[in-house]
């Protein structure tokens, strides 16, 4: 008689001998039967007298192995949706972290060319992807000449003023020198940046607009790179911030124009606009002490000035 989780084995000279139960085998009690196979979804890992009920693996893990006590979860790169016997590789432009039921795309701005990763490469810079899943290098696009972009960019950015990029597929834009700028997103001319206009100046690299020349002062030059290149408005005269020309220079308050040069008002004249008319006199009542009065005083109290001028 053979014990439980042993079977009675019959030799070529009609001996009967007892052998444990094979894996996937069993036998209840001690008798002289032979070993049984487990019920479906049961298992036995031999000599046993009773089989263990099969538990599917969840989704995210799998088991390879016959009569496993535990599932494994999924490596990095891969993936499986349940009672799976191995997990399954992520495609090209996907990826997981392990231990999932799915893989994930890879997001705007980062590609995977390889099956199985567990992560995705950033876009170069000076390149750019919007798409989601992106499975190779070349989807990510070069940026046009005038703009830039970081590793792993979905768009590409406009250089600033006073910066440029030449070339297609930059990461970074160069300063214009000074003397020179570079509106928005304009690319060089000819291999450099625009000098700055007549009236204006710019005395530094790098972004930002040219500057106007300030008061009283004009350019009829372009590419000035100080404010001291700006050239000052003759004697007795001024004009408005970024003017270009001498012309535009205009008799200031306190100066007329006589025979095209601008002169101090005399004593008993004024003159309170900027432009290239005469002095007047003072009215009645009034005097102008000195010489380039803007306003004629007032007399004082208990005097009076009954003579024009």
């Amino acid at each position: 008689m053979c014990p439980a989780g042993f079977g009675a084995v019959v030799d070529g000279n009609n001996q009967t001998s007892c052998e444990a139960c094979q894996e996937g085998k069993y036998r209840l009690a001690a008798g002289t039967g032979q070993c049984i196979d487990c019920p479906p979804h049961s298992w036995s890992a031999g000599g046993n007298s009773s089989c263990h009920s099969c538990f599917r693996c969840f989704p995210g893990k799998f088991s390879r192995e016959h009569a496993s006590t535990t599932c494994s979860s999924c490596p990095a790169g891969t993936f499986s949706t349940g009672s799976a016997s191995a997990c399954t590789a992520c495609n090209a432009g996907k990826f997981s972290t392990g231990d999932t039921d799915r893989c994930f795309s890879c997001a705007a701005g980062t590609y995977s060319e390889v099956v199985g990763t567990s992560v995705c490469s950033h876009c170069p810079a000076g390149t750019y992807s919007e798409a989601l899943g992106v499975s190779n290098s070349s989807s990510c696009y070069m940026c046009s000449p005038g703009s830039f972009s970081l590793a792993g960019s979905t768009s590409c950015s406009l250089c600033g003023a006073g910066t440029f990029a030449e070339q297609q597929g930059t990461s970074s834009c160069h300063a214009c020198d000074e003397g020179t700028y570079l509106a928005t997103g304009y690319t060089l001319i000819n291999g450099i940046c625009s000098p700055c206009p007549p009236g204006t100046y710019k005395d530094f690299n790098g972004t930002g607009a040219c500057l106007l020349c300030p008061y009283a002062k004009f350019s009829n030059e372009s590419g000035l790179s100080s404010m001291q290149s700006c050239q000052s408005c003759p004697f007795g005269s001024v004009s408005e911030e970024g003017s270009t020309t001498v012309e535009q220079c205009r008799c200031d308050r306190g100066y007329e124009n006589l025979n095209g040069t601008c002169s101090a008002c005399k004593k008993g004249y004024s003159k309170r606009e900027v432009n290239d008319t005469l002095c007047t006199p003072c009215e009645a009542g009034s005097y102008g002490p000195q010489e380039a009065m803007q306003e004629c005083l007032l007399c004082p109290n208990h005097t009076y000035s009954g003579v024009v001028g």
